[in-house]
């Protein structure tokens, strides 16, 4: 599918983070066990939980958020970076935080797309 028809297709709802807890979201899993490959991997489970606590996944069981957090089936939503740039994108999305270089701009929003579909 198209980008462009994928983002059309999400649906948009008032982002809320009442009630968010980083511990509503049973992560951390066992990278051999898992198939995670290195600590990076394992940290963008953190990096997408709060964004989509904010999106709908409060009203998820605690089965479906534990599955969420620990999804590495698609190696789109897992980018190895520095510890700086995990840092100052912390839970943001691609409206408020970019990747430094601009030359890679787009792909990092169109996974962003993919992953969010997904």
């Amino acid at each position: 599918m198209p980008v462009r028809d994928a983002l059309a297709a999400l649906p948009v709802h008032d982002e809320d983070r009442t009630g968010y807890q980083r511990d509503a979201f049973r992560h951390w899993v066992d990278a051999d066990k898992d198939g995670c490959t290195t600590r990076a991997e394992v940290l963008k489970a953190e990096a997408v939980i709060a964004p989509a606590w904010d999106s709908g996944a409060s009203a998820w069981s605690a089965a479906e958020r534990e599955a969420y957090a620990n999804d590495v089936g698609d190696e789109r939503a897992l980018i190895a970076v520095s510890a700086a740039s995990n840092r100052s994108k912390a839970d943001q999305d691609p409206t408020t935080w970019l990747p430094p270089a601009a030359g890679y701009h787009w792909q990092y929003a169109t996974d962003w797309v993919a992953d969010k579909t997904r």
